[in-house]
Protein backbone atom coordinates (compact mmCIF):
# COMPACT_ATOMS: atom_id res chain seq x y z
CA UNK A 1 0.00 0.00 0.00
CA UNK A 2 2.94 2.18 0.98
CA UNK A 3 4.23 1.93 -3.12
CA UNK A 4 0.58 2.81 -3.99
CA UNK A 5 1.03 5.81 -2.11
CA UNK A 6 4.12 6.67 -3.42
CA UNK A 7 6.03 6.42 -0.59
CA UNK A 8 8.27 4.64 -2.18
CA UNK A 9 11.66 4.66 0.34
CA UNK A 10 9.14 3.04 3.55
CA UNK A 11 7.68 0.69 0.62
CA UNK A 12 11.31 -0.17 -0.07
CA UNK A 13 12.48 -0.80 3.36
CA UNK A 14 9.60 -2.64 4.18
CA UNK A 15 10.66 -5.07 1.47
CA UNK A 16 14.61 -5.60 2.88
CA UNK A 17 13.08 -5.85 6.23
CA UNK A 18 11.01 -8.70 5.35
CA UNK A 19 13.51 -10.52 3.31
CA UNK A 20 15.99 -10.12 6.19
CA UNK A 21 14.04 -11.40 8.17
CA UNK A 22 12.87 -14.90 5.98
CA UNK A 23 16.89 -15.48 5.54
CA UNK A 24 17.38 -15.43 9.23
CA UNK A 25 14.64 -17.48 10.56
CA UNK A 26 14.69 -20.25 8.04
CA UNK A 27 17.99 -21.49 9.63
CA UNK A 28 16.22 -21.31 12.60
CA UNK A 29 13.05 -22.80 11.93
CA UNK A 30 15.21 -25.42 10.47
CA UNK A 31 17.13 -26.68 13.51
CA UNK A 32 13.87 -26.35 15.77
CA UNK A 33 12.00 -28.40 13.39
CA UNK A 34 15.04 -31.01 14.18
CA UNK A 35 14.78 -30.52 17.82
CA UNK A 36 11.23 -31.58 17.78
CA UNK A 37 12.08 -35.04 16.61
CA UNK A 38 10.76 -37.72 19.15
CA UNK A 39 11.58 -41.16 19.64
CA UNK A 40 9.07 -43.14 21.33
CA UNK A 41 6.72 -46.08 21.19
CA UNK A 42 3.37 -46.49 20.28
CA UNK A 43 1.08 -49.31 21.39
CA UNK A 44 -2.17 -49.74 19.14
CA UNK A 45 -5.08 -51.94 20.64
CA UNK A 46 -7.13 -53.16 18.22
CA UNK A 47 -10.47 -54.98 17.50
CA UNK A 48 -9.94 -58.01 14.99
CA UNK A 49 -11.78 -57.01 11.52
CA UNK A 50 -11.58 -53.89 11.73
CA UNK A 51 -9.08 -52.80 9.46
CA UNK A 52 -7.83 -50.90 11.97
CA UNK A 53 -4.36 -52.16 11.71
CA UNK A 54 -3.50 -52.19 7.44
CA UNK A 55 -4.87 -48.30 8.03
CA UNK A 56 -2.05 -47.61 10.73
CA UNK A 57 0.53 -49.52 9.41
CA UNK A 58 -0.09 -47.57 5.96
CA UNK A 59 -0.14 -43.89 7.96
CA UNK A 60 3.07 -44.75 9.76
CA UNK A 61 4.87 -45.89 6.76
CA UNK A 62 4.07 -43.11 4.00
CA UNK A 63 5.52 -40.85 7.41
CA UNK A 64 9.02 -42.50 7.00
CA UNK A 65 8.32 -44.31 10.46
CA UNK A 66 9.67 -47.95 11.20
CA UNK A 67 7.50 -50.63 12.46
CA UNK A 68 8.55 -53.58 14.80
CA UNK A 69 6.13 -56.30 15.62
CA UNK A 70 6.27 -57.42 19.07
Amino acid sequence: MTAGADLYVPAAAATIADLLILLAFTPVTERLRRAEEVVGDLTLTYRQGTGVLRQAMTELTHCGEALRHR
